[in-house]
């Protein structure tokens, strides 16, 4: 349809545990694992789920983030994408 505003934002939260080198996507239904990949202007973290659908935020250094969903139902292309601001805590 385009683009549209949502209506009220999305969250998405990360947790990043630097002494193990592995980060979380944390959920309304607990956490998952996710691959980080940190570049020289930010980071991105992959997630792909339990049906192989992907997920992709990536996040500038400044805090500028988009989140990208790329999900297939019953053969039918689900696509999704999100731009924002990250707050790192």
């Amino acid at each position: 349809k385009g683009l549209t505003k949502q209506a009220s934002p999305l969250e998405v939260r990360f947790v990043s545990d630097t002494d193990n080198a592995k980060a979380y996507l944390m959920g309304n239904n607990g956490s998952s694992e996710v691959q980080a990949i940190p570049n020289s202007s930010g980071v991105s973290f992959v997630e792909v789920t339990g049906s192989g659908n992907v997920m992709v935020t990536s996040i500038t250094k400044s805090g500028k983030a988009v989140h990208s969903r790329n999900s297939i139902l019953s053969e039918t292309l689900i696509p999704s994408q999100y731009y924002g601001n990250c707050v790192i805590r």
